[in-house]
């Protein structure tokens, strides 16, 4: 296949995406087709994740184009931390993904040449099952914004002696348990999971915080100087975790 057959064979595929189908074609601009386009969902996403799929022809390595057009699912996540460590489900084997440019990369190739109408078939198929199986796999997996589990702020709290981390002595009030009231707070969000590898709810990254001082760290004017007061006790446990953040890094998730 030449350079312009392939061009040709992208230009009218991309026609028949946009006319045919429910996916939609738009990047790069007919003038500019040569080796791949872009295929997008209707809601560019699967599962939760912003994702595009790629048809495009290889470069082997003795420099020679292959005649046989892969489909890639890329997702356009800004940091691929959140999906190192995901046990992917059965059928899509760890050999097929790939890091690439900053983002997750999952390549469904073949041996033969395709028709138009067997490329299609293949994004259908594979928006199918990565939409199905790794929605499900990311969601039992990766720590949802605003989760807490109860048993690691708990500990937080007890490792704190139930004592405000920031007003030390004020109390609240006692529980029916007899301890004194305080609330958990994650000090790295956990909206912010998916810039870190390791996970953000774990004790090192929990404060004990009293009802006042936690609707101050969110809302109050001085709310960063808070923030860097927590940091200056945790920064040393923060790092041993393998979640350090140094302290602009931090402020910004509270600006």
């Amino acid at each position: 296949m030449t350079k312009q057959e392939r061009a040709d064979f992208l230009r009218e595929l991309k026609a028949d995406i946009n006319d045919y189908t429910e996916f939609s074609c738009t990047y790069p601009f007919d003038d500019d087709i040569e080796n791949f386009i872009w295929v997008k969902t209707k809601d560019a996403k699967i599962g939760n994740f912003d994702c595009h799929y790629e048809v495009i022809f290889y470069v082997k390595g003795d420099g020679v184009r292959t005649d046989v057009p892969f489909v890639e699912v890329h997702f356009e996540s800004p940091s691929y931390k959140s999906f190192q460590g995901i046990e992917l489900p059965e059928g899509l084997a760890y050999e097929n993904w790939e890091k690439k440019d900053g983002r997750i990369v999952y390549t469904d190739g073949g041996d033969e040449r395709l028709s138009s109408v067997a490329v299609i078939e293949r994004i259908r198929k594979l928006d199918r099952q990565i939409g199905k199986d790794l929605r499900a796999a990311f969601d039992s997996q990766i720590p949802k914004a605003n989760e807490k589990k109860p048993h690691a702020a708990e500990s937080a709290k007890a490792y704190a002696g139930d004592k405000c981390e920031i007003c030390a002595d004020r109390e609240v009030f006692l529980t029916n348990s007899e301890r004194n009231f305080t609330e958990a707070h994650h000090l790295i969000p956990l909206s912010k999971q998916g810039d870190f590898e390791n996970s953000l709810n774990q004790e090192q990254n929990i404060v004990c915080l009293c009802p006042n001082c936690h609707k101050e760290i969110h809302h109050g004017m001085n709310k960063l100087e808070l923030v860097e007061e927590l940091w200056n006790q945790r920064k040393t446990e923060l790092k041993a975790a393998g979640i350090g953040i140094n302290l602009s890094d931090l402020k910004a998730y509270y600006a």
